[in-house]
């Protein structure tokens, strides 16, 4: 099985509140994109990645890019409008001598390689599967400030990337969506959109989406954990390589 990954790594960060796109915001001193690209290829999973960067940022993100990946080939593309443009555009430099994709967030710097081994393991048996971990909080629906009713919090995930899907089907989702002007906040939507069925993988708390300035504080501390020893468990991917799935 041949798998190659995409980075979207063209958002612009604008929560964090600082002068550069958010691939590039610095985490314990390199980049953010650089952890992202080395948790990546530290899982030994992947054979190609396409990073899709920010628009005039290619030579930022080469650069950081640089001492990453060991050997793994790194192609860049510029990004989109929006992050489902950003993907079609990373999928067009995925030839279909690729048999699955994983569709990764940079600002998703953290990613425990076991994680990304384990949803390379949903397959091929599934079709499309994705990292979760379940809700831990007491969940509701609002409505107009007010709560409208609680949900049932042992059948809710919170979605991470990576995201995995058959090469295929992931061409044939952005197509759909293109046609039917279809837009989604990540690539599960879109296949789910064809009826298709996306597997639950475990993921890890500390594969935490960095969207603030709190968001860098807590990855700064894993990093110094791991750094002592102390992380980088992998413990969250130590269970069934599917614990779940949506759609039919």
């Amino acid at each position: 099985m041949r798998v190659a990954g995409i980075v979207v790594a063209a958002g612009l960060g604008e929560r964090l509140g600082l002068d550069r796109p958010k691939a590039l915001v610095p985490l314990a001193g390199r980049p953010i994109l650089s952890h992202a690209l080395e948790a990546l290829a530290a899982s030994r999973v992947l054979g190609l990645l396409v990073v899709a960067y920010p628009p005039g940022h290619e030579g930022d993100c080469r650069r950081a890019a640089e001492g990453c990946t060991g050997a793994l080939p790194v192609r860049f593309v510029e990004g989109g409008m929006s992050r489902q443009d950003s993907v079609a555009h990373g999928l067009a430099l995925v030839d279909e001598s690729w048999d699955v994709v994983f569709v990764h967030d940079a600002a998703r710097p953290l990613v425990p390689p076991a994680c990304v081994v384990a949803l390379a393991g949903a397959f091929p048996d599934a079709r499309a599967a994705t990292l979760a971990i379940p809700a831990s909080d007491t969940t509701v629906e609002a409505l107009h400030g007010a709560i409208a009713r609680p949900l049932d919090r042992d059948r809710l995930w919170l979605l991470q990337t990576p995201q995995a899907f058959e090469r295929s089907l992931l061409v044939s989702a952005h197509a759909r969506a293109g046609a039917d002007a279809l837009s989604a906040t990540d690539d599960t939507s879109l296949v789910l959109a064809l009826g298709a069925e996306v597997r639950i993988v475990p993921g890890s708390p500390e594969n935490r989406k960095i969207t603030t300035e709190d968001d860098l504080t807590f990855a700064e501390a894993v990093l110094a954990r791991r750094a002592r020893g102390g992380a980088d468990r992998l413990d969250a991917a130590a269970g069934p390589a599917s614990a779940g799935s949506l759609g039919p």
